[in-house]
């Protein structure tokens, strides 16, 4: 099966979130960091990983591009990308909707989707203890939970618990959860792509208070040392420390 080239049922902790699918977007060639991502998810043993294969936006020509506008995936306006990784954005971006359509496809309850380069923030001996307790604060008609995200606005979030808060503008997409519906709304939003998947998340739904939206604050997930591949060709991102994407989780 072209992208679910693997499929684990691993077992959750007692009290871990139980996710109908643990989505792992990766390139074929980037076996490192499988292997690192590997670690990791024996590390914090969440359930029923699939390796998702990513699209290689390097590879993406011309005629593809004006195929993919031709149908209705890609906006014809395509200015909001960074000029300097058009290509790898528009392939970051495919990827998660080609997960979040299968999610939809599949009628999935809920699943968590982690691009291949995070690695649990804080210590690993009480990871889990903190996992589960963020994960019990979500009431109960939540749609995004947000394990990961950066650049948000501290003073116009809102705190709900010592672990949770309302995010406002979360940006960063390498670790969130989505139930059926929130994947339903994430995939109708992003069609047709017009900037970065994280962009139209945080700015045409969560802020707009469009979906349901939490954040595991501190983060349950941090950036690895992996260099960065959307933003190897575009240092002008002021959070890249050699080479490597270390934005902060507040402006």
């Amino acid at each position: 099966m072209s992208f679910l080239d693997r499929l684990s049922p691993w077992s959750s902790p007692k009290g871990v979130a139980a996710f109908a699918a643990t989505y792992v977007i990766n390139l074929r060639e980037s076996t490192a960091r499988w292997e690192a991502i590997t670690d990791v998810l024996h590390r914090t043993r969440l359930p029923h990983v699939v390796r998702w294969e990513a699209v290689p936006g390097r590879r993406l020509d011309d005629d593809c591009l004006r195929t993919l506008q031709s149908i209705g995936v890609l906006a014809q306006d395509l200015s909001k990308f960074a000029p300097k990784a058009i290509k790898e954005e528009i392939g970051c971006a495919l990827s998660h909707l080609g997960v979040l359509t299968d999610i939809v496809r599949k009628s999935l309850r809920n699943a968590l989707i982690l691009e291949d380069d995070v690695i649990p923030s804080g210590i690993d001996a009480d990871w889990h203890q903190r996992f589960a307790r963020a994960y019990a604060d979500l009431p109960r008609a939540w749609e995004v939970w947000f394990l990961y995200r950066c650049l948000d606005r501290r003073d116009q979030t809102k705190r709900r618990t010592a672990r949770t808060v309302v995010p406002y503008l979360p940006y960063g997409a390498a670790a969130y959860a989505v139930t059926l519906r929130g994947a339903e709304k994430l995939a109708r939003a992003a069609l047709p792509l017009y900037q970065p998947i994280d962009c139209i998340v945080a700015e045409d739904l969560v802020r707009e208070g469009r979906i349901r939206a939490y954040a595991a604050s501190p983060r349950l997930f941090q950036p690895g040392n992996h260099k960065s591949i959307i933003n190897a060709n575009n240092p002008e991102k002021d959070f890249m420390v050699d080479g490597v994407s270390q934005p902060p989780e507040f402006r």
